[in-house]
């Protein structure tokens, strides 16, 4: 039977330590070469960028802004030609379905053409070809 062998407590640990004379010196400093534009030129430089970019923005954003304003200028000028025209459409459409239904509609005793809408007023029918 085998016994464990028990550790000394008294006696010292080993332990590495530096080598006779030191260590030698550890180079911390960073050599880096001095090329490229300094820190005071590339913030100028981002500095302008930035102003020459929002100033472009803002351009175009008012030119579009005067576009806009223009086609909306241009159609609402418009609108009252082409709801004339759809008028004219209407009103020649409608005529012909009341021929096409008179002449239906002959043989039948008491028939009389009526006006299908529940108002004497004339209203245009609904459109979505002359819209802003």
């Amino acid at each position: 039977m085998s016994t464990i062998p028990t550790p000394d407590i008294h006696a010292r640990p080993i332990q590495d330590g530096p080598p006779s004379g030191g260590f030698k010196p550890v180079r911390w400093g960073r050599s880096l070469p001095d090329w490229g534009p300094s820190p005071r030129a590339t913030a100028i430089g981002v500095a302008v960028f930035l102003a020459g970019s929002y100033a472009f923005l803002i351009f175009g954003n008012k030119q579009r802004q005067r576009n806009a304003a223009e086609k909306y200028q241009a159609r609402a000028t418009l609108i009252p030609i082409l709801q004339a025209e759809e008028d004219a459409r209407f009103v020649a459409q409608m005529d012909e379905f009341n021929k096409r239904e008179a002449e239906i509609m002959k043989g039948k005793a008491g028939w009389q053409p009526r006006n299908p809408y529940f108002t004497q007023k004339f209203v245009p029918p609904h459109s979505t070809k002359a819209q802003l």
